[in-house]
């Protein structure tokens, strides 16, 4: 067995948390970060235990304290939480999950010490520089430019960066000799002189080989912040819009005509320009401590830029700011404030299992590091693993718990060296020969563990069971490719009830139903239906003594045979062979009439999740067949998922639930089930499955109340979207085609964006004649355009 690995190595992330309305304490935090590899994609977060009126009124912000930082810190993913330890330790550990803890003083002093524990120093960084770039006589004029902003206010420490002050004493005494090397001091007056330049900054060392990889390359944020430099709240504004990943050209109010940011602001307008081939729009923002007459400074500026440039260029005001503190992920991309990924390669590679032992060795940096007894993680490797079990013992997919159910799951001991996230799996590195061990986890002991933590007790059923039996001897999912269309299930129909075919019976028809005249492909069918324990082979005899019929294995045919009915002896007719009929009859499940206790529709909704969203590469883990215990009641469920759609490794796996019949309707218990389980687990997608070609009436009405139950919230999905699957998809004429009935609804944009949620919503509407939640959406936001209008023209009438 093998798996597929996905590396992307990234640098350790940062989280600050320092008092508000403290200059010293930001600089301190700022003087941190640029002392790290990677350190500017750090947030620096002032802690508030209740948030300010003003500062909630100024930012609209929805939130309290605690769900406010619990979002924000959540968005950014950070690794490492450092935090002033004048801060109320306990009121921090509510907020970080099971992040790490550390005091700045502490974090600092080991720093200034050079007992650096986490991430990569920049001292290192710089000697990488130094000895790839400069360790030979050039013969340009390439430089290490690293400014000395000691002197310079806060915004610019900020923009161009700024060390430690050991740090910065360190590389004044090393490096000073050296021709290569300068630290101009920098001020508004005289950066023009300085920047921009083709030197070697220290921006340039802190994000060396570093990519800011949006989502998508639409979710990437980028746009012009007038700021106040001398306003610590707009300093940390723009900050955080950068270590989110945002492309933010900061502008002081104060140097709108400074020659360096007026060409900043001209440059970053024309590279707009540039890369649009017909309408290009440049974002700007203001501060809010922004006076009448600057912000009238800042349209003529941007109207003679406009002029300047000329082309399709055009400036977009953005009146609020962007929330990355929201909880709604439509909302983050919609602001475009979803936190890039920081890496510096991604890579994938086959890794054998021997016994679900998984061992490889982790992806090298791109710079030598110094050996430091001292250190516990000096990067981190994000992993993502595609491996599917088509039996669905073990799970695919770990998604939901805390790190420290992963160890324990996985048997991978070092509770320091893994993180489990919603930003995904984290597997931190000490040195270069590293290495990843653990055991794949079995998917019944995961999901034990997953709805444990809503305090759900996990049983498995009878059918549960049963479903596991038969999955294994029809060859797992991939197996059940014969049960998928509606001939098969035909075939099937033959042995149900415990009815014995004889064999010409049996190949008529296979030959009728599948359409196959080939002798030899129909005894392939045979066959496979014999090996996958569908069906066994025997004979017909008719018994001397009571005259009845009854089936025999070939085990069972001796000279003298005993009749299975009236259990007298009669002689096996060797005199007489054509009184030997061959049969065939089903096996344990597949002889009883209810089609296997409906797990027929459970195995083909699991291979149209496999093959539709999954893509078959095992984003998913599935249980089949359980019931969940909570306070003395108990919700059984026929199937449940955690689901990745292909492709989309950065977004939150889906939690779905599904109700699966044959040919029997759902009813009032059914949809009242899964309103419960809805309301218990907000977001899940609730999906009924039957192999009828059409719901009923009863049915409509039933599944309707469980749609229009969960038609709450303000994302792209209501808060439980409802998928319904039918014959039309679970049984389709061509192969692979789930959803050819939703052809004309389905543009590229539904598949690339949220292909599942969209195809609730086509579901809903073809099956139950309702609504899609988007319609919803777009009519309650153009009844609220009317009733502003409506505002707006009856305020004159009100003067």
């Amino acid at each position: 067995m093998t798996i597929g690995v996905n590396q992307a190595v990234s640098p350790i992330r940062f989280c600050f948390l320092i008092e508000p309305d403290n200059e010293s304490k930001f600089e301190r935090a700022v003087k941190i970060a640029f002392s790290y590899w990677g350190g500017i994609f750090s947030p620096i977060l002032p802690l508030h235990s209740d948030l300010p009126e003003a500062f909630v009124r100024e930012y609209a912000i929805e939130y309290d304290a605690s769900n406010y930082y619990i979002n924000t810190i959540d968005n950014f993913d950070p690794d490492i939480i450092l935090y002033d330890s004048s801060l109320d330790e306990n009121y921090i550990k509510t907020l970080i999950g099971d992040r790490t803890l550390l005091t700045i003083e502490e974090f600092l002093s080991c720093t200034e010490k050079g007992e650096i524990r986490y991430g990569i120093s920049i001292l290192e960084l710089i000697s990488h520089t130094i000895e790839t770039e400069f360790k030979f006589v050039r013969n340009d004029n390439l430089k290490l430019s690293l400014p000395n902003t000691e002197s310079s206010g806060l915004f610019l420490k900020s923009f161009i960066g700024c060390f430690v002050d050991s740090f910065q004493k360190e590389l004044s005494n090393q490096l000073k000799p050296y021709a290569y090397f300068e630290q101009p001091e920098i001020t508004f007056e005289n950066i023009a002189e300085h920047f921009p330049n083709e030197n070697i900054s220290t921006l340039d060392i802190n994000v060396e080989a570093i990519k800011s990889l949006s989502e998508r390359r639409w979710y990437k944020g980028e746009g012009i912040y007038f700021l106040n430099e001398t306003r610590l709240n707009d300093i940390i504004n723009y900050w955080n819009l950068r270590a989110l990943g945002w492309s933010i050209i900061p502008i002081p109010l104060s140097q709108i005509s400074n020659e360096y940011f007026n060409g900043f602001i001209k440059r970053f307008c024309k590279f707009q320009e540039d890369k649009s081939q017909s309408f290009s729009i440049v974002n700007f923002q203001v501060s809010t401590s922004a006076t009448p007459e600057q912000r009238q400074e800042i349209e003529q500026k941007l109207q003679d830029i406009k002029n300047e440039i000329g082309g399709n260029l055009n400036f977009a005001f953005q009146g609020w700011f962007p929330r990355f503190w929201s909880e709604d992920r439509s909302v983050l991309e919609a602001d475009k404030v979803l936190c890039a990924q920081t890496q510096i390669n991604s890579t994938y590679s086959q890794v054998e299992v021997k016994e679900n032992y998984v061992k490889f060795k982790t992806d090298d940096i791109p710079f030598k590091l110094k050996y430091n007894y001292n250190l516990a993680a000096s990067h981190k490797v994000n992993l993502t693993f595609n491996y599917f079990d088509e039996y669905l013992n073990d799970a695919g997919l770990i998604y939901g718990i805390e790190t420290i159910d992963w160890i324990r799951l996985t048997h991978s001991f070092g509770r320091d060296k893994w993180r489990l996230s919603k930003g995904g799996l984290s597997h931190y590195v000490r040195r270069e020969d590293d290495e990843v061990y653990f055991f794949i986890p079995k998917a019944k002991d995961f999901f034990k563990v997953f709805f444990a933590k809503s305090g759900n007790k996990l049983n498995q059923t009878s059918n549960g069971r049963l479903a596991k039996e038969v999955l294994k001897n029809i060859g797992g999912i991939r197996g059940s490719y014969f049960l998928q269309n509606k001939s098969s299930l035909k075939i099937l129909e033959l042995i149900e009830d415990g009815k014995t075919v004889y064999h010409q019976q049996l190949v008529g028809e296979i030959k009728k139903s599948l359409k196959i005249n080939d002798n030899e492909q129909v005894n392939s069918y045979i066959k496979k239906i014999i090996e996958n324990k569908i069906i066994e082979f025997g004979s017909i005899l008719q018994c001397e003594v009571c005259h009845q019929h009854a089936f025999y294995l070939p085990t069972d045919l001796m000279e003298t045979m005993t009749c299975a009915i009236c259990r007298n002896n009669f002689g096996l007719p060797t005199h007489h062979p054509q009184d030997i009929k061959w049969a065939y009859r089903g096996i344990g499940p597949f002889s009883k009439n209810n089609k296997v206790g409906g797990v027929i529709t459970v195995f083909l909704t699991l291979k149209l999740f496999n093959e539709e969203f999954a893509e078959t590469t095992g984003n998913m883990s599935a249980l089949i067949g359980f019931e969940l215990i909570k306070n003395k009641a108990t919700k059984e469920v026929d199937l449940a998922l955690i689901l990745q759609e292909g492709n989309k490794n950065s977004i939150p796996p889906d939690l779905i639930f599904c109700e699966c019949k044959t040919y029997k309707h759902f009813t009032s218990d059914d949809a009242d089930r899964m309103i419960e389980l809805g309301t218990e687990f907000p977001n899940s997608i609730l999906t009924f499955a039957t192999l009828n070609e059409e719901l009923t009436d009863e049915e409509k009405v039933e599944i309707s109340k469980v749609v229009n139950h969960f038609r709450t919230g303000v994302g792209h999905r209501p808060t439980n979207p409802i998928l319904i699957l039918t014959a039309k998809e679970l049984l389709p004429n061509e192969f692979g085609d789930h959803f050819s009935e939703y052809k004309n609804e389905a543009k590229s944009y539904h598949r690339y964006n949220d292909w599942i949620g969209n195809l609730c919503e086509f579901s809903v509407k073809k099956h139950l004649e309702i609504k899609t939640w988007g319609e919803i959406q777009g009519e309650l936001w153009q009844e609220e355009m009317k009733k502003r209008n409506e505002a707006l023209q009856e305020n004159p009438k009100t003067e």
